[in-house]
């Protein structure tokens, strides 16, 4: 964070429903491995290096598919996933 000269950082905490007994430790890890890869899709800069490695596989134009203007039926698919920009 010190290479930034503006800026704030903002925290987030996910919380999962607890019920009874000790937490789920693989649950847990599934979902920080999950967030941390949208994380990197949305900013190949991310600084977090933990658990970066991508899947192997993306979908062009839509997830880890490349940059570039997209086609029309691209587009409508990124809208209907509620991921168009």
């Amino acid at each position: 964070m010190a290479r930034y000269k503006v800026g704030r950082p903002v925290l987030f905490f996910v919380l999962a429903h607890q019920g009874m007994g000790k937490p789920n430790d693989s649950k847990i890890r599934a979902v920080e491995k999950y967030l941390i890869d949208l994380g990197l899709t949305a900013n190949p800069d991310l600084l977090n290096r933990r658990d970066t490695k991508p899947p192997g596989w993306g979908i062009q134009g839509v997830i880890r598919g490349g940059q570039g203007k997209v086609s029309a039926g691209t587009s409508s698919f990124r809208k209907m996933l509620g991921i168009e920009n």
